[in-house]
């Protein structure tokens, strides 16, 4: 490392010291709205299927609380684990998993400054906690799980936003790059904030804005040194906006979920980040599907194959599950939720779960695979750990 990158570090870590517990700023207006409100999201893993999605007074902040649903493989039944954080989570959560660990960041909010964070690598049976001391950006995509039980998460105070590191433990956080260093990369796009972190197999993987544009950088970071792979442009002038959805990590490639809206209309872009047979430079492909007019993402769901599983809401088509196979890189239309779904969550094992939640209760039903039909939706109430008891 230079003299000069050790003094930008240091002058970094000096300032966090001092703004470490400031509110995060309000992200930049601009045609890249990069900090969209969380959806419920869900993830598949050896342990099981974890849920994560709100409860309470919705139209409240004070008195929603995401919920930590879990369902051990091969079982069908749910059992709600958000008592492992011990603390309010009108935040959000954040998921991260690997194929041996589920790691939980709690967003902050009301007094909450800092992120805790828990993970286990016994499908909940156990508990241990991690911690970062600075407020974790407000991405879906500003936490993430390496194949060694590593993390990369998106950081937001009054600095700007940064990426750190952290060795299995996650409480030993490292700074490999802020926005000043990815944009000093030759031929790179002209980084407006960073939006997202991920894994590239074991190597750190980072999604950025680009000023004057509706285009996505992607950089990888090799010993703090950062390297852009491509700039990824809207499709057509008319996009007004992109948003980052979510990524996801499988053993060979990584999955990054847009949507752009042009005016009223909705796509969904996947852009698949994968190292080619001989380990050289990572490439990046595109796949996307039309939405229609008036729609939006109500909840994401990913398995552990890189299937990904969308509930949109649509004025002309009403609720629908879109399913992304990326062996077959296309989407298909698969089961109509029976009821007005809040999230749909789709296991290892083809099976498909959803989700209404009103108040303190939760109605589940299950698609199996090859079924024609659902099954009966089961009712129970939800006791909110922290909740109020006003409602």
């Amino acid at each position: 490392m230079s003299g000069k990158t050790k003094a930008l570090l240091a002058a970094i870590m000096l300032g966090l010291l001092i703004a470490g517990c400031t509110t995060p700023s309000a992200p930049k207006p601009g045609s890249f709205d990069s900090f969209r409100p969380l959806v419920p999201y869900s993830v598949d893993s050896s342990q099981g299927t974890w849920a994560t999605f709100p409860m309470g007074q919705l139209g409240n902040k004070f008195n929603t609380f995401w919920q930590l649903f879990h369902r051990q493989p091969g079982t069908s039944r749910w059992s709600n684990q958000v008592k492992a954080t011990a603390t309010a989570t009108n935040g959000g959560l954040l998921l991260a998993s690997n194929q041996t660990e589920l790691a939980v960041a709690i967003r902050p909010s009301v007094d909450l400054t800092f992120t805790p964070i828990i993970f286990t690598v016994n499908g909940g049976s156990t508990w241990s906690n991690g911690l970062l001391d600075s407020p974790i950006a407000r991405s879906p995509a500003a936490f993430a799980l390496g194949p060694d039980n590593s993390g990369l998460a998106l950081v937001e105070n009054g600095l700007g936003n940064y990426v750190v590191e952290s060795p299995p433990g996650l409480k030993a956080w490292v700074i490999i790059a802020t926005r000043k260093s990815l944009d000093a990369v030759k031929g790179a796009c002209s980084v407006d904030q960073i939006v997202g972190v991920n894994f590239l197999i074991s190597t750190p993987l980072i999604e950025t804005t680009c000023k004057g544009s509706n285009g996505l950088g992607v950089y990888t970071v090799d010993n703090s040194h950062p390297q852009e792979i491509e700039t990824i442009r809207s499709f057509r002038p008319a996009i007004r906006h992109l948003q980052l959805l979510g990524s996801e990590s499988t053993a060979s490639a990584t999955e990054i979920l847009l949507q752009a809206t042009q005016t009223r209309h909705l796509e969904l872009l996947v852009e698949t980040v994968q190292v080619d047979g001989s380990g050289g430079t990572p490439v990046v492909s595109t796949v996307q599907i039309s939405l229609g007019n008036r729609s939006q993402v109500s909840s994401l769901s990913w398995n552990s194959q890189g299937d990904m599983l969308v509930l949109a809401n649509s004025k002309s088509t009403g609720q629908l599950g879109l399913e992304y196979f990326p062996t077959r890189r296309a989407w298909s239309t698969q089961a109509t939720p029976s009821f007005s779904a809040s999230s749909l969550v789709l296991g290892n094992d083809g099976s498909i779960w959803e989700f209404e939640t009103s108040g303190k209760t939760l109605q589940i039903a299950q698609h199996l695979p090859g079924a024609t039909g659902w099954t009966s939706p089961t009712s129970t109430r939800v006791a909110l750990q922290y909740g109020s008891s006003n409602f």
